[in-house]
């Protein structure tokens, strides 16, 4: 019997001129075999939230925590990932590593739930052991570099940039909420002695 896929996301670079073309190829080629896909190159298009011109200085700012959100509801919506992990595209190398990691927890929750030979209460104490054993993460993300700067660069003048998609992981990761932009309370990337600070005054009394 064949598969029906609900939805397919393409993954893959889609900020480079080249990379556009063939993302629109391959999404062309797997909707001529009746897949229905999701290509955030598409959104460009569009003057999606990735096109700079449409965006203020503050709506900018906060592009971290609406891209973060709107590309992980769109994988977690899609049931076919089509990847192409190339070395310079960070945003979709964090996408296939958060795939990975959701489809194991899948694969660990399903195996439970579907064991016939527990009962209901047999499932729960196994989830909740599997909990214990894998505990939640504190996070702290941070990231130093001597070319970051508050000076209004514009332009080729930039100095240092930093892929949204990743910065939109390390705030979602860190706050413990998904699509919370810094300015509306997001913990940001940190420094190194900030975390040690911070550390200090949650572990020692």
């Amino acid at each position: 019997m064949s598969k029906q896929y609900k939805q397919c996301y393409n993954l893959g670079d889609m900020l480079y001129k080249g990379s556009t073309y063939i993302r629109a190829e391959e999404t062309r080629q797997l909707r001529e075999i009746g897949i229905p896909v999701y290509s955030a190159s598409e959104q460009n298009k569009d003057g999606d939230i990735n096109d700079k011109k449409n965006q203020t200085v503050e709506s900018n700012n906060d592009l971290h925590a609406h891209i973060f959100k709107k590309d992980v509801d769109n994988i977690m919506a899609s049931d076919l990932i089509v990847c192409n992990p190339e070395r310079f595209a960070e945003g979709s190398i964090c996408e296939l590593g958060a795939v990975e990691m959701f489809n194991y927890i899948w694969r660990v929750i399903d195996e439970i739930m579907n064991d016939e030979h527990l009962s209901y209460e047999e499932r729960v104490a196994l989830m909740q052991e599997w909990l214990e054993v894998n505990p939640h993460k504190d996070v702290y993300v941070h990231l130093e570099d001597i070319r970051c700067t508050d000076l209004p660069e514009s332009g080729y003048n930039r100095s240092f940039m930093m892929n949204q998609f990743v910065r939109g992981c390390a705030v979602a990761v860190q706050t413990g909420e998904r699509g919370v932009p810094v300015s509306q309370g997001g913990k940001d990337i940190m420094s190194w002695e900030e975390i040690i600070e911070e550390l200090k005054e949650n572990t020692q009394d």
